[in-house]
């Protein structure tokens, strides 16, 4: 049976992204249920592991993207993935792979989402996909690297966990088969935040809830 070339493409993306990963000495697993997350990844500090976790949502192109006279490139996203991203409670960074230039684009889920908001009057548009913009300093880099490492480090500073929470996400991170068994607990937690968020609004309005999740506290920016 021939594979599909968007199954292949898909492949070689996830390839070229866990690679890099590695190479960077972060510890990856890959997420068993598409949920709009493909890769957990876990970020070592001297060779150890710290507890700080993100995602990844890998998407693979058959041609390079088209790029303006700017020099920024334009990639589409279903808008019920972007909304998933901005009320994740963990960091999530979008990967998109050229398959002729093997470039590898990394952008910040979060704050697309954030913005995306912000474009249309801080509510979200009534679109099914969008366009998000792409630039040149989002390519895959030493630099990249370092400022994803960071934008983990620095959100996971805010939240003290106690030593059981510790040792969930750094099991995370070195046991694919126990993310695996964790994974059904982690979706039902977003689905309630994801909930909760929604009686927030509905209670005290939604320009107040969206302060409230801009401060740099995890749970509230889960919200």
């Amino acid at each position: 049976m021939k594979r599909p070339t968007s199954h292949i493409t898909g492949d070689i993306a996830e390839n070229a992204v866990t690679a890099a990963f590695l190479d960077a000495e972060w510890v990856v697993n890959p997420c068993t249920s598409d949920y709009g997350l493909d890769l957990l990844i876990h970020r070592t500090a001297n060779s150890k592991v710290t507890g700080e976790i993100a995602f990844v949502q890998v998407k693979g192109t058959s041609s390079n993207l088209r790029c303006n006279k700017e020099g920024i490139k334009s990639f589409r996203v279903q808008l019920e993935h972007l909304k998933f991203w901005f009320r994740n409670p963990v960091p999530v960074f979008l990967a998109v792979h050229e398959r002729p230039s093997s470039n590898t684009y990394i952008v910040d889920c979060q704050t697309l989402a954030r913005r995306t908001k912000e474009r249309f009057g801080g509510k979200w548009p009534d679109y099914k996909t969008i366009s998000i913009k792409i630039k040149k300093e989002n390519l895959l880099s030493t630099d990249v690297m370092n400022d994803i490492a960071n934008a983990v480090s620095e959100y996971w500073s805010h939240w003290n966990p106690s030593k059981e929470e510790k040792l969930a996400i750094a099991s995370q991170g070195m046991h694919a088969e126990l993310a695996r068994q964790l994974a059904p607990v982690y979706f039902a937690f977003i689905n309630r935040i994801a909930s909760l968020r929604k009686k927030l609004e509905e209670a005290i309005g939604e320009q107040l809830c969206k302060q409230i999740s801009e401060m740099r506290q995890p749970v509230f920016m889960a919200l």
